[in-house]
C-alpha cells in the first residue's frame, strides 16, 4: 500500500488554511478539514472511557485523566480500546462529521486494509484521512491540523511516507491575528508563548520536513510552490494557484476568520494590523520567543 500523505502543521494563524485551499487544489491532493484526532479525540475517548478504566483500576480520577492525556500512557489504555468503540465515538466526534464521511465507509476501509501493526487507535486515523481522499477521487490524502505539530512522529509510523509542511509566519503577524480569534486570549505574552511553542519543535528523525515561510508563499507563490512539489515528490500543477470552488463555507461552520482563504493569494494576506501591538506587547513577545527563534526563521528582532 502506497503510505504517501500530506499533513500541513504550524502555529494557528499562520496560513495553514490558505495552504490547505493550495493543495486541495491539485489534482491528486485532498486534504481533509481539521480532525483534531490526537488531541480533542484523545480527550473525547479520555473520558469517556474513565469510568471503565477507574473501576478497573481503582485509582484516583485526577491521576487517571493525566494518564489519558499522557502520550505513553494513553498508548497503553488506548489498546483495550477496540474497533468497535472508537468507531462508535467517532460517529460522535463533531469534528468526523465536518468531513461528511459514514461511519460505515470508515469500518470498510479497515475491514480491507487492515494493518496488524497499527493500534486500532491510529488504523482509525488513517482510515479516515485516506477515505476522506478516496470521496474525491485524489489519490494522496491529507490532513491539517495545527496541533498536529507536535505528533509529527506518531503520524510518520502510520503513514511511513508521510510529508509535513510546517509553515510559519511572522510571530508579530501571527500573534496579533490571534489577538482577534474568539478561541484564542487577547494577551499577547501568551499567545508568544504558544507561537514558541508551535514552532520550537524537533523535527529529527522525520524522513519528509519541509519548511515553509508564509510570506515567500504570498510574495512568490509559484517559485515557492513549484520547489515545494519538487521536495515532496509530487508533480506540480498550475490549478494550485487558481481560485478555489469547493463546497466548504466556513461562515456557515462559524469560522467567519477563514472565509478569504478559498480567494487566490495576494500580498493583502501578509498584513494582519501589526499596528495595533502597543510598544509593551512588541517588547514581550520579544522577551517571550527571544532573539534566537526570530534570527532563526528569518525575522527581524
Amino acid at each position: 500500500m502506497n503510505d504517501k500523505a500530506i499533513f500541513i502543521v504550524g502555529c494557528p494563524r499562520s496560513g495553514t488554511t490558505i495552504l490547505t485551499e493550495i493543495l486541495n487544489r491539485h489534482p491528486d491532493i485532498s486534504i481533509t478539514p481539521e480532525t483534531h484526532y490526537f488531541s480533542k479525540f484523545k480527550h473525547h475517548l479520555a473520558l469517556k472511557y474513565m469510568p471503565l478504566v477507574k473501576n478497573k483500576y481503582d485509582i484516583n480520577k485526577n491521576f487517571l485523566f493525566f494518564i489519558c492525556k499522557n502520550r505513553l500512557f494513553f498508548n497503553i489504555f488506548s489498546r483495550k480500546i477496540t474497533y468497535e468503540k472508537l468507531l462508535n465515538e467517532l460517529d460522535n466526534f463533531p469534528f468526523f462529521h465536518d468531513s461528511k464521511l459514514e461511519k460505515d465507509t470508515i469500518k470498510s476501509y479497515i475491514k480491507e486494509h487492515r494493518n496488524t501493526q497499527l493500534k486500532p487507535y491510529h488504523m482509525v486515523f488513517k482510515a479516515w484521512v485516506s477515505c476522506y481522499a478516496k470521496k474525491y477521487n485524489k489519490k494522496i490524502p491529507g490532513e491539517k491540523t495545527p496541533i498536529n505539530v507536535f505528533y509529527m512522529k506518531t503520524i510518520q509510523k502510520i503513514f511511513e511516507n508521510a510529508c509535513f509542511i510546517h509553515i510559519i509566519r511572522n510571530p508579530y503577524s501571527t500573534i496579533a491575528s490571534m489577538n482577534k480569534m474568539p478561541w484564542s486570549s487577547s494577551d499577547s505574552k501568551r499567545n508568544a508563548y504558544l507561537w514558541k511553542k508551535y514552532n520550537d519543535v524537533s523535527n529529527n528523525n522525520l524522513k519528509n520536513y519541509y519548511l515553509l515561510r508564509f510570506e515567500e508563499l504570498v510574495e512568490k507563490p509559484d517559485i515557492v510552490l513549484k520547489d515545494l512539489f519538487d521536495n515532496i515528490n509530487v508533480e506540480y500543477s498550475n490549478t494550485v494557484l487558481e481560485p478555489s470552488t469547493n463546497d466548504r463555507d466556513y461562515e456557515a461552520n462559524g469560522e467567519y476568520w477563514k472565509k478569504n482563504s478559498s480567494k487566490q493569494i495576494s500580498r493583502k494576506n501578509i498584513s494582519s494590523d501589526i499596528s495595533n501591538l502597543s510598544k509593551d506587547e512588541i517588547k514581550a513577545i520579544k522577551k517571550t520567543i527571544g532573539k534566537k527563534l526570530f534570527l532563526k526563521y528569518g525575522y527581524d528582532f
